[in-house]
């Protein structure tokens, strides 16, 4: 029989019986070697070395043990950024940062019909998404006195949780939140960073 048998050759073999076939070869050494060394560790364990694998005369296996088994899964971030507008997108939530320059005029949290247009359209990935509840968090810079700057931040969080709440209705939860200037993303001290320190960020869960 061909040494390699197992490797389906027909032409009219099912798709995906070699990857399976693959993956069982591939198994099969691991359990094999995982047996090993669990023999090994036991005859170790007892004070009795091993030779080539198998235990001296007398020698006894230890219970087996499992020691500090530990599973990391690490979070997976994709990132898609312009001057006004940033996504973020990990494996249990979807941020979108919107830049107050888009949304409202200097000092005001009335929003532009532009700025409703676009939170209407990320109202439809909310949607698409089934999200049961999103957190819309405002911010602003460091210009004016820190009581202004929440309370400011705040209202426009409002402005853009009223054009969400119009567009996905009541079912949803809704968490409004005013930082003010804590949190800045980028340097204060320049017209630019200022900038971007003015912003609204809708928060929401999805599934993967």
């Amino acid at each position: 029989m061909n040494k390699h048998s197992w490797i389906p050759t027909s032409d009219k073999a099912a798709p995906g019986r070699l990857a399976v076939n693959l993956c069982t070869a591939m198994i099969v050494p691991a359990a094999l070697l995982l047996a090993l060394t669990a023999t090994t560790t036991g005859a170790q364990a007892e004070g009795n070395p091993a030779t080539d694998g198998r235990l001296q005369p007398g020698a006894t296996l230890a219970p087996p043990v499992v020691k500090d088994l530990r599973v990391v899964i690490t979070d997976v971030i994709a990132v898609s950024s312009t001057r006004d507008e940033r996504r973020e997108d990990t494996n249990d939530q979807v941020r979108v940062t919107l830049g107050a320059k888009i949304l409202f005029r200097k000092d005001s949290a009335e929003l532009s019909p532009a700025a409703r247009a676009r939170i209407r359209d990320v109202s439809r990935d909310i949607r698409t998404a089934r999200s049961p509840k999103i957190v819309i968090a405002g911010y602003t810079d460091d210009l004016g006195s820190a009581a202004h700057g929440l309370t400011l931040s705040r209202q426009r969080a409002e402005a853009v949780r009223d054009v969400l709440r119009q567009e996905l209705g009541a079912s949803v939860t809704y968490t409004v939140q005013g930082f003010g200037e804590a949190h800045p993303i980028a340097d204060n001290k320049t017209r630019s960073g200022r900038e971007l320190n003015r912003r609204v960020s809708i928060t929401y869960p999805v599934q993967r």
